[in-house]
Protein backbone atom coordinates (compact mmCIF):
# COMPACT_ATOMS: atom_id res chain seq x y z
CA UNK A 1 0.00 0.00 0.00
CA UNK A 2 1.24 3.41 -0.91
CA UNK A 3 2.54 5.64 1.65
CA UNK A 4 0.97 8.99 2.11
CA UNK A 5 3.18 12.00 1.05
CA UNK A 6 5.08 14.63 3.02
CA UNK A 7 4.11 18.52 2.57
CA UNK A 8 7.54 18.75 0.93
CA UNK A 9 6.62 16.08 -1.61
CA UNK A 10 3.49 17.78 -2.05
CA UNK A 11 4.84 21.23 -2.59
CA UNK A 12 6.99 19.77 -5.32
CA UNK A 13 4.38 20.61 -7.70
CA UNK A 14 4.75 24.21 -8.84
CA UNK A 15 1.21 23.85 -10.26
CA UNK A 16 -0.33 23.13 -6.46
CA UNK A 17 1.90 24.84 -4.91
CA UNK A 18 0.73 28.32 -6.38
CA UNK A 19 -2.61 27.08 -5.60
CA UNK A 20 -1.94 26.79 -2.21
CA UNK A 21 -0.04 30.27 -2.08
CA UNK A 22 -3.23 31.68 -3.55
CA UNK A 23 -5.37 30.28 -0.71
CA UNK A 24 -2.58 31.91 1.77
CA UNK A 25 -3.09 35.27 0.36
CA UNK A 26 -6.34 35.09 0.21
CA UNK A 27 -7.02 33.68 3.67
CA UNK A 28 -4.81 36.26 5.09
CA UNK A 29 -7.19 38.98 3.45
CA UNK A 30 -10.27 37.24 4.83
CA UNK A 31 -8.37 37.03 8.11
CA UNK A 32 -8.52 41.16 7.53
CA UNK A 33 -11.66 42.07 7.74
CA UNK A 34 -12.87 39.67 10.36
CA UNK A 35 -11.41 42.83 12.88
CA UNK A 36 -12.09 45.40 10.25
CA UNK A 37 -16.07 44.39 9.50
CA UNK A 38 -17.46 45.02 13.11
CA UNK A 39 -15.62 48.09 13.03
CA UNK A 40 -17.27 49.25 9.99
CA UNK A 41 -20.70 48.11 11.00
CA UNK A 42 -20.68 50.26 14.08
CA UNK A 43 -19.71 53.26 12.09
CA UNK A 44 -22.56 53.34 10.35
CA UNK A 45 -25.22 51.44 12.61
CA UNK A 46 -27.60 54.56 12.34
CA UNK A 47 -30.54 53.26 14.58
CA UNK A 48 -30.33 50.03 14.87
CA UNK A 49 -28.90 48.56 18.06
CA UNK A 50 -25.05 47.77 17.68
CA UNK A 51 -25.54 44.04 18.88
CA UNK A 52 -28.28 43.64 16.07
CA UNK A 53 -26.15 45.35 13.31
CA UNK A 54 -22.68 43.12 14.25
CA UNK A 55 -25.19 40.30 14.18
CA UNK A 56 -26.63 40.72 10.97
CA UNK A 57 -23.67 41.55 9.00
CA UNK A 58 -22.15 38.45 10.41
CA UNK A 59 -25.08 36.20 9.12
CA UNK A 60 -25.65 37.74 5.56
CA UNK A 61 -22.58 35.99 3.91
CA UNK A 62 -23.89 32.67 5.27
CA UNK A 63 -28.25 32.76 3.82
CA UNK A 64 -27.68 32.54 -0.02
CA UNK A 65 -24.17 30.29 -0.14
CA UNK A 66 -25.48 27.78 2.41
CA UNK A 67 -28.47 27.56 -0.37
CA UNK A 68 -26.27 27.24 -3.32
CA UNK A 69 -24.04 24.83 -1.44
CA UNK A 70 -26.89 22.84 -0.31
CA UNK A 71 -28.08 22.82 -4.37
CA UNK A 72 -24.60 21.66 -4.86
CA UNK A 73 -24.17 18.79 -1.96
CA UNK A 74 -27.57 17.53 -2.34
CA UNK A 75 -29.17 18.40 -6.12
CA UNK A 76 -28.17 16.44 -9.23
CA UNK A 77 -26.70 19.35 -11.12
CA UNK A 78 -23.08 19.41 -11.42
CA UNK A 79 -20.59 22.42 -11.90
CA UNK A 80 -17.28 21.99 -12.18
CA UNK A 81 -15.42 22.93 -8.90
CA UNK A 82 -13.05 25.12 -10.94
CA UNK A 83 -15.77 27.30 -12.42
CA UNK A 84 -17.46 27.10 -8.98
CA UNK A 85 -14.40 28.65 -7.19
CA UNK A 86 -13.63 31.57 -10.36
CA UNK A 87 -16.97 32.65 -9.40
CA UNK A 88 -16.25 32.69 -5.86
CA UNK A 89 -13.10 34.70 -6.34
CA UNK A 90 -14.64 37.19 -9.29
CA UNK A 91 -17.80 38.40 -7.77
CA UNK A 92 -15.78 38.54 -3.61
CA UNK A 93 -13.35 41.28 -5.55
CA UNK A 94 -15.94 42.83 -7.08
CA UNK A 95 -17.94 43.13 -4.13
CA UNK A 96 -15.64 43.83 -1.42
CA UNK A 97 -14.09 46.78 -4.52
CA UNK A 98 -17.21 48.38 -4.26
CA UNK A 99 -17.66 47.91 -0.29
CA UNK A 100 -14.23 49.69 0.23
CA UNK A 101 -15.06 52.94 -2.57
CA UNK A 102 -18.36 53.14 -0.64
CA UNK A 103 -16.74 53.18 2.61
CA UNK A 104 -13.46 55.29 2.17
CA UNK A 105 -16.15 58.17 0.73
CA UNK A 106 -18.25 57.98 3.23
CA UNK A 107 -21.40 56.72 1.40
CA UNK A 108 -21.60 53.05 2.76
CA UNK A 109 -24.72 52.45 4.73
CA UNK A 110 -25.73 49.47 6.58
CA UNK A 111 -28.60 48.39 4.46
CA UNK A 112 -25.55 48.89 1.53
CA UNK A 113 -23.05 46.90 3.98
CA UNK A 114 -25.57 43.61 4.62
CA UNK A 115 -26.83 43.78 0.40
CA UNK A 116 -23.49 43.51 -0.54
CA UNK A 117 -22.56 40.73 1.93
CA UNK A 118 -24.98 38.39 1.03
CA UNK A 119 -24.97 38.60 -2.82
CA UNK A 120 -21.03 38.82 -2.61
CA UNK A 121 -20.09 35.99 -0.68
CA UNK A 122 -22.86 33.67 -2.57
CA UNK A 123 -20.47 30.97 -3.99
CA UNK A 124 -18.60 31.37 -0.48
CA UNK A 125 -19.11 27.83 0.85
CA UNK A 126 -19.15 26.37 -2.84
CA UNK A 127 -15.59 27.87 -3.48
CA UNK A 128 -14.33 26.91 -0.02
CA UNK A 129 -15.25 23.08 -0.63
CA UNK A 130 -13.59 23.74 -4.35
CA UNK A 131 -10.43 24.86 -3.29
CA UNK A 132 -10.01 21.55 -1.42
CA UNK A 133 -11.63 19.39 -4.08
CA UNK A 134 -9.03 21.22 -6.35
CA UNK A 135 -5.76 20.97 -4.13
CA UNK A 136 -6.38 17.18 -3.62
CA UNK A 137 -7.38 15.83 -7.04
CA UNK A 138 -4.25 17.59 -8.53
CA UNK A 139 -2.40 15.80 -5.12
CA UNK A 140 -3.56 12.27 -6.03
CA UNK A 141 -4.87 9.74 -3.05
CA UNK A 142 -0.76 9.81 -1.82
CA UNK A 143 -1.07 13.06 -1.34
CA UNK A 144 -4.38 13.73 -0.44
CA UNK A 145 -3.47 14.16 3.40
CA UNK A 146 -0.76 16.53 3.07
CA UNK A 147 -2.89 19.01 1.25
CA UNK A 148 -5.34 18.98 3.47
CA UNK A 149 -2.78 19.70 6.34
CA UNK A 150 -1.67 22.31 4.46
CA UNK A 151 -5.11 24.03 3.88
CA UNK A 152 -6.00 23.66 7.67
CA UNK A 153 -2.24 25.23 8.20
CA UNK A 154 -3.16 28.34 5.92
CA UNK A 155 -6.30 28.73 7.40
CA UNK A 156 -4.62 28.89 11.16
CA UNK A 157 -1.92 30.57 10.29
CA UNK A 158 -3.33 33.25 7.57
CA UNK A 159 -7.01 33.51 8.84
CA UNK A 160 -7.04 33.75 12.60
CA UNK A 161 -3.03 34.88 13.18
CA UNK A 162 -1.43 37.26 10.61
CA UNK A 163 -4.63 38.59 8.91
CA UNK A 164 -6.07 39.34 12.21
CA UNK A 165 -3.15 41.32 13.51
CA UNK A 166 -2.97 43.31 9.74
CA UNK A 167 -6.34 44.01 9.78
CA UNK A 168 -6.16 45.53 12.97
CA UNK A 169 -3.12 47.63 11.97
CA UNK A 170 -4.92 48.71 8.84
CA UNK A 171 -7.74 49.81 11.26
CA UNK A 172 -5.78 51.51 13.28
CA UNK A 173 -3.69 53.56 11.02
CA UNK A 174 -5.82 53.98 7.96
CA UNK A 175 -9.76 52.87 8.01
CA UNK A 176 -11.80 49.87 8.48
CA UNK A 177 -12.72 50.53 5.04
CA UNK A 178 -8.86 50.25 3.12
CA UNK A 179 -9.23 46.50 4.86
CA UNK A 180 -12.14 45.74 2.32
CA UNK A 181 -9.62 46.28 -0.21
CA UNK A 182 -7.19 43.63 0.56
CA UNK A 183 -10.17 41.43 0.91
CA UNK A 184 -10.58 41.92 -2.72
CA UNK A 185 -7.24 41.61 -3.49
CA UNK A 186 -6.67 38.52 -2.06
CA UNK A 187 -9.54 37.37 -4.01
CA UNK A 188 -7.75 38.46 -7.10
CA UNK A 189 -4.30 36.97 -6.08
CA UNK A 190 -6.31 33.86 -5.38
CA UNK A 191 -7.93 33.75 -9.02
CA UNK A 192 -4.64 34.41 -10.73
CA UNK A 193 -3.67 31.23 -8.92
CA UNK A 194 -6.06 28.84 -10.07
CA UNK A 195 -6.08 30.19 -13.59
CA UNK A 196 -2.20 29.75 -14.02
CA UNK A 197 -2.77 26.30 -11.85
CA UNK A 198 -5.21 25.21 -13.30
CA UNK A 199 -6.04 25.75 -16.53
CA UNK A 200 -9.27 25.12 -18.66
CA UNK A 201 -9.50 21.85 -20.54
CA UNK A 202 -9.12 23.13 -23.86
CA UNK A 203 -5.48 24.50 -23.17
CA UNK A 204 -4.58 21.34 -21.15
CA UNK A 205 -2.64 18.48 -23.00
CA UNK A 206 -2.22 17.31 -20.02
CA UNK A 207 -5.91 17.10 -19.27
CA UNK A 208 -6.48 16.14 -22.59
CA UNK A 209 -4.25 13.65 -22.64
CA UNK A 210 -5.49 12.62 -18.97
CA UNK A 211 -9.06 12.22 -20.31
CA UNK A 212 -8.14 10.18 -23.38
CA UNK A 213 -6.80 7.52 -20.86
CA UNK A 214 -9.77 8.07 -18.95
CA UNK A 215 -12.67 7.35 -21.72
CA UNK A 216 -10.27 4.25 -22.74
CA UNK A 217 -10.42 2.90 -19.11
CA UNK A 218 -13.84 3.40 -19.29
CA UNK A 219 -14.79 2.11 -22.69
CA UNK A 220 -12.59 -0.86 -21.06
CA UNK A 221 -14.64 -1.21 -17.75
CA UNK A 222 -18.18 -0.97 -19.55
CA UNK A 223 -16.65 -3.88 -22.04
CA UNK A 224 -16.11 -5.97 -18.92
CA UNK A 225 -19.42 -4.57 -16.87
CA UNK A 226 -21.03 -5.88 -19.77
CA UNK A 227 -19.23 -9.19 -19.71
CA UNK A 228 -19.93 -9.24 -15.82
CA UNK A 229 -24.05 -8.46 -16.41
CA UNK A 230 -23.77 -11.43 -18.67
CA UNK A 231 -22.60 -14.07 -16.52
CA UNK A 232 -24.99 -12.23 -13.57
CA UNK A 233 -27.85 -12.78 -15.68
CA UNK A 234 -27.09 -16.42 -16.04
CA UNK A 235 -26.33 -16.98 -12.18
CA UNK A 236 -30.07 -15.54 -12.04
CA UNK A 237 -31.27 -17.42 -14.33
CA UNK A 238 -29.85 -20.87 -12.39
CA UNK A 239 -30.47 -19.10 -9.28
CA UNK A 240 -34.64 -18.56 -9.96
CA UNK A 241 -34.65 -21.92 -11.37
CA UNK A 242 -33.39 -23.57 -8.64
CA UNK A 243 -35.85 -21.25 -6.49
CA UNK A 244 -38.65 -22.55 -8.30
CA UNK A 245 -37.50 -26.23 -7.38
CA UNK A 246 -37.41 -24.87 -3.77
CA UNK A 247 -39.61 -25.76 -1.00
CA UNK A 248 -41.47 -22.06 -0.63
CA UNK A 249 -40.46 -21.70 2.85
CA UNK A 250 -36.98 -21.66 1.19
CA UNK A 251 -37.67 -18.94 -0.89
CA UNK A 252 -37.25 -16.10 1.48
CA UNK A 253 -34.50 -13.61 1.14
CA UNK A 254 -33.29 -14.88 -2.36
CA UNK A 255 -33.90 -11.69 -3.79
CA UNK A 256 -31.73 -8.95 -3.96
CA UNK A 257 -31.57 -6.60 -1.40
CA UNK A 258 -32.40 -2.54 -2.10
CA UNK A 259 -28.69 -1.60 -1.10
CA UNK A 260 -26.96 -4.00 -3.75
CA UNK A 261 -29.61 -2.92 -6.39
CA UNK A 262 -28.95 0.55 -5.30
CA UNK A 263 -25.49 0.26 -5.70
CA UNK A 264 -25.29 -1.64 -9.25
CA UNK A 265 -28.12 0.84 -10.80
CA UNK A 266 -26.01 4.05 -9.09
CA UNK A 267 -23.90 4.32 -12.84
CA UNK A 268 -27.00 4.24 -14.69
CA UNK A 269 -28.67 6.32 -13.14
CA UNK A 270 -26.58 9.67 -13.89
CA UNK A 271 -25.04 11.53 -11.47
CA UNK A 272 -25.62 11.07 -7.92
CA UNK A 273 -27.66 13.50 -5.00
CA UNK A 274 -25.03 14.06 -1.90
CA UNK A 275 -28.34 13.23 -0.38
CA UNK A 276 -28.68 9.46 -2.03
CA UNK A 277 -24.77 9.02 -1.50
CA UNK A 278 -24.84 9.26 2.34
CA UNK A 279 -27.67 7.26 2.59
CA UNK A 280 -25.68 4.65 0.49
CA UNK A 281 -22.53 4.95 2.83
CA UNK A 282 -23.98 5.27 6.05
CA UNK A 283 -20.10 5.87 7.69
CA UNK A 284 -19.59 8.94 5.28
CA UNK A 285 -23.38 10.00 6.89
CA UNK A 286 -21.84 9.69 10.60
CA UNK A 287 -18.91 11.64 10.41
CA UNK A 288 -20.86 14.42 8.62
CA UNK A 289 -23.15 14.19 12.30
CA UNK A 290 -19.72 14.17 14.25
CA UNK A 291 -18.33 16.86 12.32
CA UNK A 292 -21.13 19.11 12.47
CA UNK A 293 -21.41 18.85 16.21
CA UNK A 294 -17.51 18.83 16.99
CA UNK A 295 -17.40 22.61 15.69
CA UNK A 296 -21.26 23.28 17.10
CA UNK A 297 -20.31 21.87 20.47
CA UNK A 298 -17.02 24.23 20.40
CA UNK A 299 -18.92 27.38 19.95
CA UNK A 300 -20.12 27.97 23.28
CA UNK A 301 -16.79 28.48 24.69
CA UNK A 302 -16.45 31.72 22.40
CA UNK A 303 -19.52 33.36 24.34
CA UNK A 304 -18.22 31.66 27.82
CA UNK A 305 -14.39 32.35 27.79
CA UNK A 306 -14.19 36.15 28.15
CA UNK A 307 -16.58 36.03 31.04
CA UNK A 308 -14.72 33.20 32.65
CA UNK A 309 -11.36 35.62 31.97
CA UNK A 310 -13.18 38.42 33.98
CA UNK A 311 -14.44 36.19 36.38
CA UNK A 312 -12.83 33.11 37.20
CA UNK A 313 -9.24 34.43 35.89
CA UNK A 314 -10.06 38.10 37.69
CA UNK A 315 -8.13 39.64 34.65
CA UNK A 316 -8.75 41.70 32.46
CA UNK A 317 -9.11 42.30 28.32
CA UNK A 318 -5.10 42.08 27.60
CA UNK A 319 -5.84 38.59 29.27
CA UNK A 320 -8.37 37.55 27.09
CA UNK A 321 -6.23 38.06 23.69
CA UNK A 322 -3.22 36.11 25.62
CA UNK A 323 -6.07 33.38 25.98
CA UNK A 324 -6.81 33.44 22.12
CA UNK A 325 -3.06 34.23 20.96
CA UNK A 326 -2.29 30.83 23.03
CA UNK A 327 -5.00 28.78 21.12
CA UNK A 328 -3.70 30.37 18.06
CA UNK A 329 -0.19 29.11 18.66
CA UNK A 330 -1.29 25.88 19.75
CA UNK A 331 -3.65 25.29 16.67
CA UNK A 332 -0.37 26.19 14.65
CA UNK A 333 1.63 23.82 16.13
CA UNK A 334 -0.82 21.35 15.73
CA UNK A 335 -1.47 22.33 12.13
CA UNK A 336 2.02 21.74 11.29
CA UNK A 337 2.60 18.04 13.06
CA UNK A 338 -0.53 17.06 10.22
CA UNK A 339 2.39 16.13 8.43
CA UNK A 340 3.94 14.08 11.17
CA UNK A 341 0.39 11.85 11.65
CA UNK A 342 0.16 10.98 7.72
CA UNK A 343 1.04 7.43 8.03
CA UNK A 344 -0.75 6.57 11.22
CA UNK A 345 -4.13 4.94 11.09
CA UNK A 346 -6.23 8.12 10.31
CA UNK A 347 -9.68 6.54 12.71
CA UNK A 348 -7.78 5.74 15.40
CA UNK A 349 -6.04 9.59 15.70
CA UNK A 350 -9.70 11.22 14.70
CA UNK A 351 -10.87 9.50 17.60
CA UNK A 352 -8.30 10.64 20.23
CA UNK A 353 -8.42 14.38 18.66
CA UNK A 354 -12.23 14.24 19.74
CA UNK A 355 -11.44 12.70 23.35
CA UNK A 356 -8.32 15.05 23.57
CA UNK A 357 -10.35 17.91 23.05
CA UNK A 358 -13.29 17.60 24.66
CA UNK A 359 -10.81 17.23 28.12
CA UNK A 360 -9.53 20.89 27.21
CA UNK A 361 -12.90 23.07 28.35
CA UNK A 362 -13.38 20.80 30.84
CA UNK A 363 -10.21 21.18 32.56
CA UNK A 364 -10.17 24.87 32.13
CA UNK A 365 -13.37 25.03 34.21
CA UNK A 366 -11.45 23.82 36.75
CA UNK A 367 -8.11 26.18 36.39
CA UNK A 368 -8.37 29.93 37.89
CA UNK A 369 -4.42 30.43 37.29
CA UNK A 370 -4.14 32.88 33.82
CA UNK A 371 -0.42 31.03 33.24
CA UNK A 372 -1.92 27.43 33.58
CA UNK A 373 -5.00 28.54 31.66
CA UNK A 374 -2.77 29.45 28.93
CA UNK A 375 -1.26 26.35 28.65
CA UNK A 376 -4.17 24.10 29.10
CA UNK A 377 -5.81 26.48 25.99
CA UNK A 378 -2.42 26.00 23.63
CA UNK A 379 -2.33 22.07 24.22
CA UNK A 380 -5.98 22.28 23.25
CA UNK A 381 -4.92 24.40 19.98
CA UNK A 382 -2.52 21.92 19.78
CA UNK A 383 -5.36 18.94 19.55
CA UNK A 384 -7.91 20.93 17.61
CA UNK A 385 -5.68 21.75 14.52
CA UNK A 386 -5.44 18.18 13.03
CA UNK A 387 -9.21 17.42 13.03
CA UNK A 388 -10.47 18.72 9.78
CA UNK A 389 -7.61 17.63 7.91
CA UNK A 390 -7.76 14.12 9.27
CA UNK A 391 -11.65 14.32 9.07
CA UNK A 392 -11.48 15.59 5.47
CA UNK A 393 -8.55 12.97 4.45
CA UNK A 394 -10.27 9.70 6.05
CA UNK A 395 -13.34 11.26 4.27
CA UNK A 396 -12.37 11.34 0.78
CA UNK A 397 -10.34 8.14 0.82
CA UNK A 398 -13.52 6.36 1.22
CA UNK A 399 -15.57 8.11 -1.77
CA UNK A 400 -15.47 7.97 -5.62
CA UNK A 401 -14.22 10.80 -8.02
CA UNK A 402 -17.69 11.83 -8.86
CA UNK A 403 -18.83 11.15 -5.20
CA UNK A 404 -16.28 14.06 -3.84
CA UNK A 405 -17.85 17.23 -4.90
CA UNK A 406 -21.24 16.46 -3.36
CA UNK A 407 -20.30 15.05 0.13
CA UNK A 408 -17.27 17.59 0.72
CA UNK A 409 -19.25 20.53 -0.40
CA UNK A 410 -22.23 19.33 2.43
CA UNK A 411 -19.42 18.86 4.93
CA UNK A 412 -17.73 22.61 4.14
CA UNK A 413 -21.65 23.62 4.82
CA UNK A 414 -22.05 21.76 7.74
CA UNK A 415 -19.28 23.12 9.56
CA UNK A 416 -19.91 26.47 8.47
CA UNK A 417 -23.29 26.40 9.40
CA UNK A 418 -22.38 25.22 13.19
CA UNK A 419 -20.49 28.11 14.33
CA UNK A 420 -23.54 30.63 13.92
CA UNK A 421 -26.13 27.85 15.27
CA UNK A 422 -23.73 27.42 18.10
CA UNK A 423 -23.54 31.08 18.72
CA UNK A 424 -27.23 31.03 18.81
CA UNK A 425 -27.42 28.84 21.55
CA UNK A 426 -24.25 29.03 23.82
CA UNK A 427 -25.70 32.78 24.56
CA UNK A 428 -28.88 31.46 26.60
CA UNK A 429 -26.43 28.34 27.48
CA UNK A 430 -23.76 29.87 29.24
CA UNK A 431 -26.87 32.69 30.83
CA UNK A 432 -28.12 29.33 32.62
CA UNK A 433 -24.88 27.71 33.52
CA UNK A 434 -22.37 30.14 34.35
CA UNK A 435 -18.96 30.19 32.01
CA UNK A 436 -17.17 27.68 34.13
CA UNK A 437 -20.65 25.18 33.64
CA UNK A 438 -20.71 26.39 29.84
CA UNK A 439 -16.95 25.11 29.62
CA UNK A 440 -17.71 21.92 31.36
CA UNK A 441 -20.66 21.28 29.33
CA UNK A 442 -19.32 22.01 25.91
CA UNK A 443 -16.24 19.69 26.72
CA UNK A 444 -18.98 16.95 27.76
CA UNK A 445 -21.09 17.07 24.99
CA UNK A 446 -18.11 16.61 23.04
CA UNK A 447 -17.34 13.12 24.60
CA UNK A 448 -20.53 12.04 23.91
CA UNK A 449 -19.54 12.35 20.09
CA UNK A 450 -17.31 9.55 20.91
CA UNK A 451 -19.25 6.69 20.71
CA UNK A 452 -20.66 8.21 17.55
CA UNK A 453 -17.36 8.67 15.66
CA UNK A 454 -16.09 4.85 16.93
CA UNK A 455 -19.55 3.38 15.33
CA UNK A 456 -18.62 5.35 12.06
CA UNK A 457 -14.77 4.40 11.79
CA UNK A 458 -14.40 1.47 13.71
CA UNK A 459 -17.15 -0.52 12.64
CA UNK A 460 -15.53 -0.67 9.62
CA UNK A 461 -11.80 -0.53 8.58
CA UNK A 462 -12.78 2.32 6.04
CA UNK A 463 -15.26 4.02 4.59
CA UNK A 464 -14.93 1.85 1.73
CA UNK A 465 -13.40 -1.35 2.36
CA UNK A 466 -8.83 -0.57 1.46
CA UNK A 467 -9.55 3.00 1.00
CA UNK A 468 -7.82 3.82 4.49
CA UNK A 469 -4.13 3.88 4.42
CA UNK A 470 -3.29 3.01 7.94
Amino acid sequence: MDTNRSYRDVLRDRRLAGLLLGDLLANAGTGMIIVAMPVQTLSIHGSVPKAIAIGLVEAAPFLLSTLLALAVGLGRVRVPPRTLLIADCVLRSLTFTVLGVLAVTGRLTLPMLIGGLLFGAMFRMAGSSSRRLLATSMAGETGRFAVNGLLGLNTTFALYIVGPVLGGVIVASASAGVALFFDAGGALVLLVAVLASIPGQATSRRTRAALTRARAASTRARAASTRTQEALTRARATEDRAARQAPPEDRAGKQASPEDRAVTTAHAAGPESGWRILRRRPVAARLLVVEFFFNFFYMPIEVALPLYVQGRLDADASALGLMWGALGVGAFVGAALVNQLRNLPQRHVLIAIIGLWAMCPIALAFVDDLALALVVFGLGGLVWAPFTPVAYSYLQSGLRPDEQQQVVTLWTTGATVAAPLGLAVGGPLIEVAGSMGGLALSGGLTLLLLPIAALAVLRHASPRPSAETA
